[in-house]
């Protein structure tokens, strides 16, 4: 699977590669909740206004031995709409077919990873040409990921969830400027779940 994002500060990938996290050690996959009356951690994100190259998410789920694999490969997308190789890889959890997504100003990907419906979450900081990896498995035990999609300011996902039941329905999630997710608690039940 595949997505581009629509950043035009991190998507110029002008610097060195500092190379990604492949361990999470940048920060903890562990869930980070927070109730309603706690202090919204959300980062609204402005999409930027003009034409530039972007970063294109490519999902490798496969390994040469056509096991499962959990790599990502940064393709840079031109102006003219030529893709090219950059050499940039990184790892988060298995990605078939589902859903990569970026919020508005491009800077924080999300993938949906369909072999234990968490979520990939990583980051473009200006100068650094491969994403740095916040957190590679978000949300176990918290909800299975169908799909999900940023609300239209980039502070939240709304994630939905059809293979639990109790606690199938759409998910909320809010997303830190640095792209550290807060899970905020099931918003919509599926019907049937509660």
């Amino acid at each position: 699977f595949a997505a581009c994002s629509s950043s035009g500060d991190a998507a110029s990938g002008a610097a060195a590669d500092a190379g990604p996290s492949q361990d999470g050690a940048a920060s903890s996959d562990a869930a980070t909740t927070a109730d309603a009356s706690s202090t919204d951690v959300a980062c609204p994100r402005k999409r930027g206004t003009a034409d530039h190259p972007r970063k294109v998410i490519v999902s490798h789920p496969n390994d040469a031995d056509a096991g499962k694999a959990k790599d990502y490969e940064v393709l840079d997308l031109g102006l003219d709409g030529n893709l090219t190789r950059g050499g940039q890889r990184f790892t988060m959890g298995h990605n078939f077919d589902a859903p990569i997504l970026f919020s508005p100003d491009g800077v924080i990907g999300v993938a949906v990873q369909d072999d234990d419906g968490t979520l990939g979450i990583f980051r473009f900081d200006p100068g650094n040409a491969t994403p740095i990896v916040v957190a590679a498995q978000f949300g176990k035990d918290l909800f299975y990921a169908d799909w999900a999609v940023f609300s239209p300011d980039g502070a939240r996902l709304y994630v939905a969830d059809s293979n639990r039941n109790p606690g199938g329905g759409i998910h909320e999630v809010a997303i830190a400027c640095d792209g550290t997710p807060t899970y905020r608690g099931q918003v919509l039940d599926a019907q049937g779940s509660g």
